[in-house]
């Protein structure tokens, strides 16, 4: 008899998460076809720097910023004009392939070609309903799993950021939740296989946005601090982690080693804003001519100059980006502006009792690590915007349903205390 009830709650659950499918699914390719996300102002619109680099991959000019001899947006007129292509590693490098591969298939910025990539954005934020349900199971209960992928499928952040845009954001925030899962995982049964597995999807999500670093340390100490297991063990496993994710860059990285002559990380431009935005005054002035390593080498140069000598300069700029980090919206319309605010405000707050609900759990404290860790490049520089917010977002809401299904749990109790009571 029991076994029947536990099948028939299985049943049911299942039936419910693929109704919140439906749903997540139906949303995003309604808000498609009513606002026609497949038209673009422009061609620069389409994707920008991804756009533009998936564009110069299509028609064989390799990964880089394309000799353009095509007119751009409804006047004509041409955005760049360049003679020859020139190389670059100012985007990490998965998006603008899919992005090129796309484009070779069905045309450089055309209506099929953004449909498809819309599409495949609709996939990856029904894979992060699955693996938001997949982490509320695993750390708290069914109860918090659905109710996160219900808001998931319903916050219109995702929606907007799953069809209103052609960028990197949907797999950045459906592999940080996979790795947040699998870092559970391997800590509950550690082995190689599953390190390896751990360190590829690390060395994967680095190459769609090298922002995720910030949290590996801080995630690898979690592991080292909560995984039963002897330290020799230990050891093998964060070193398959380390390995494997290096191993998983390195094709990239020798790229830009033998493009640029010199070692350039996957991004060079993290340097460049930090001194941009925390020293305005810097008498840095960017060649023309310059390459993207060039530019690389001198900005690092000038940002360990300037930090050791001025680093107080620095607190100020960074408090005020951690409070528009956090607080600012990120849209100018005042429709948009209630929409968001509905839909974030409660969720931030909602998210924070949460965190403080689970504050000694020992999972709930890895998502704590990944919602302290991952905005830390963001504080640092001038990128500190609303809409870098997002892909740290699913954590918040996850942390919100939980809160709510607590609540809801302590309601029904005490309801059948006095039942009890009064019967």
């Amino acid at each position: 008899m029991m076994n029947q009830h536990v099948v028939a709650e299985s049943i049911n659950v299942r039936r419910l998460f693929i109704g919140i499918l439906v749903l997540a699914f139906g949303m995003r390719v309604g808000v498609m076809i009513m606002l026609q996300t497949w038209v673009f102002p422009s061609d620069r619109a389409f994707g920008y720097e991804t756009g533009e680099i998936g564009y110069a991959i299509a028609n064989g000019q390799g990964f880089s910023f394309p000799k353009m001899e095509r007119a751009v947006g409804s006047t004509g007129e041409h955005y760049a004009v360049r003679e020859a292509p020139v190389p670059t590693t100012w985007e990490a490098p998965v998006y603008p392939i899919i992005v090129g591969v796309v484009f070779w298939c069905l045309g450089s910025f055309t209506p099929a070609s953004a449909i498809a990539l819309e599409l495949f954005q609709i996939v990856l934020s029904l894979l992060g309903c699955w693996m938001l349900f997949r982490l509320g199971k695993q750390i708290f209960n069914e109860q918090t799993g659905l109710l996160a992928a219900f808001i998931f499928a319903l916050y219109p952040v995702s929606i907007h950021f799953s069809v209103q845009k052609v960028e990197h954001v949907p797999l950045l925030t459906l592999l940080g939740l996979v790795l947040l899962h699998q870092t559970i995982e391997l800590s509950k049964r550690p082995s190689i296989a599953r390190s390896l597995g751990l360190g590829a999807v690390a060395g994967i999500t680095t190459l769609v946005n090298p922002v995720i670093i910030a949290f590996f340390p801080f995630g690898l100490l979690w592991f080292l601090a909560k995984c039963q297991n002897s330290w020799t063990n230990l050891l093998k496993y964060s070193a398959a982690i380390v390995v494997c994710c290096g191993a998983m860059m390195s094709p990239w990285l020798i790229r830009n080693y033998l493009v640029f002559d010199r070692f350039v990380f996957i991004r060079p431009n993290f340097t460049r804003e930090l001194v941009l935005a925390n020293f305005p005054e810097s008498s840095m002035v960017e060649a023309v001519a310059a390459s993207d390593g060039e530019l690389n080498t001198s900005y690092n140069q000038e940002a360990w100059n300037l930090v050791l000598r001025r680093p107080a300069r620095m607190l100020e700029p960074i408090v005020n980006r951690v409070n528009r980090f956090w607080l600012r919206l990120g849209v100018s319309g005042a429709r948009d502006q209630v929409i968001v605010a509905v839909s974030y405000y409660p969720v931030a707050l909602l998210g924070l009792l949460g965190v403080w609900l689970t504050r000694r759990h020992p999972q709930g404290q890895l998502l704590i690590i990944y919602l302290l860790a991952m905005p830390i490049p963001f504080y640092l520089t001038w990128a500190a915007r609303s809409r870098f917010r997002y892909p740290i977002e699913p954590v918040l809401i996850l942390f919100a349903s939980y809160t709510v299904s607590t609540c809801f749990m302590v309601i029904m109790r005490r309801l059948r205390r006095e039942r009890v009571m009064t019967g």
